[in-house]
C-alpha cells in the first residue's frame, strides 16, 4: 500500500473516529495515534492519552497487517471482534496458517470456525482435528474431506 494511501486511510479514520466511538477524539489522542499510524504533522506528545476503541483497533489492524507471523489467537481476537475490516480474508488466511497443532484449544478453535469458517486446507484439518477431539466426529470427516479436496 503506497505511503499516500496509508496516510489517506488514516487521516480518514482518524477523522471520523469521533463519529463512530462515544467520545470525541482530542487533540493530543489525535496527536498520539498519528504518531503510532506513522503519519506526519500529527504533533508531540509527551504521554499516552485516554484511549479510545476506534483507534485501538486501528492500531491493532496496522500490526496485523504489518506481520505474518503473529499467533493465531491476535489474529482470531481481532477477527472476531471486528468482522469486515479490510484485507480480511487475507488475516483470516495467514491466521488459519498460525495455528499451532501442538498447542491450540479445540473447544477455542471449534468456537472460531462456527463463526469464520475455514477458508484454507490447514485451517480445515485443524478444525476436523478440534472437532474430533469434541467427539464430533461427523462433522470432523465433513472438514477433513474439505481439507483434503483443499489441500
Amino acid at each position: 500500500m503506497s505511503s499516500m494511501l496509508k496516510r489517506s486511510l488514516a487521516l480518514l479514520l482518524l477523522s471520523t473516529a469521533s463519529l463512530a466511538s462515544a467520545q470525541q477524539l482530542d487533540p493530543a489522542q489525535r496527536a498520539w495515534y498519528a504518531s503510532r499510524l506513522g503519519v506526519s504533522g500529527g504533533g508531540y506528545v509527551s504521554q499516552v492519552p485516554r484511549s479510545d476503541p476506534l483507534g485501538e483497533a486501528l492500531l491493532t489492524w496496522k500490526r496485523l497487517q504489518q506481520s505474518d507471523n503473529l499467533p493465531f489467537n491476535d489474529y482470531a481476537s481481532f477477527l472476531v471482534s471486528h468482522p469486515g475490516w479490510p484485507n480480511e480474508d487475507s488475516r483470516r488466511r495467514i491466521a488459519e496458517r498460525q495455528i499451532d497443532a501442538n498447542s491450540y484449544s479445540p473447544p477455542s478453535l471449534v468456537a472460531y470456525f462456527e463463526r469464520q469458517p475455514p477458508l484454507t486446507a490447514t485451517g480445515a484439518l485443524r478444525y476436523a482435528e478440534a472437532l474430533a477431539a469434541a467427539g464430533r466426529m461427523e462433522e470432523a470427516n465433513a472438514q477433513a474431506r474439505i481439507a483434503w479436496r483443499r489441500g
